[in-house]
């Protein structure tokens, strides 16, 4: 039995022996790429956005009436628009990080400088026409 033992214990060792060896290697870190640091949109970007915005629908941008960060990184730009007939203003909210429009509120109506007396009271709400006629 005491055969048999050492027997086992030789196997043991050769075949620890074979498997443990370890070696360390130290290879040179992956190549760093270097990204544009991450910044959040500023006021002249916010405000081109909100030009692209009114000019994708159409309008004429007449005045920037307001465009500020928020305190939850968010940009507000309210824009006075025109187009031939159509006069009002749009509200745009923008995620000051990832560019996100988050919300548009267009408030237009009928442009009654253009108008004749009598011609009804045609306003206009985001992309869908209303018109009130007596």
């Amino acid at each position: 039995m005491g055969m048999l033992k050492h027997l086992a214990i030789a196997a043991l060792l050769v075949t620890a022996s074979s498997g443990c060896i370890v070696r360390a290697t130290r290879t040179a870190p992956p190549p760093r790429h270097t990204a544009p640091a991450a910044r959040p949109m500023t006021y002249n970007e916010a405000v081109n956005r909100a030009r692209d915005y009114a000019s994708s629908r159409g309008y004429r941008v007449v005045a920037i009436e307001d465009a500020h960060l928020t305190g939850n990184d968010v940009w507000k730009v309210r824009v006075e628009v025109e187009r031939p007939g159509v006069r009002g203003k749009i509200h745009l909210d923008y995620n000051a990080w990832s560019r996100a429009l988050i919300r548009a509120d267009e408030k237009v109506k009928a442009d009654y400088r253009d108008r004749a007396p009598g011609k009804g009271n045609g306003h206009y709400h985001g992309a869908t026409a209303v018109t009130d006629r007596d």
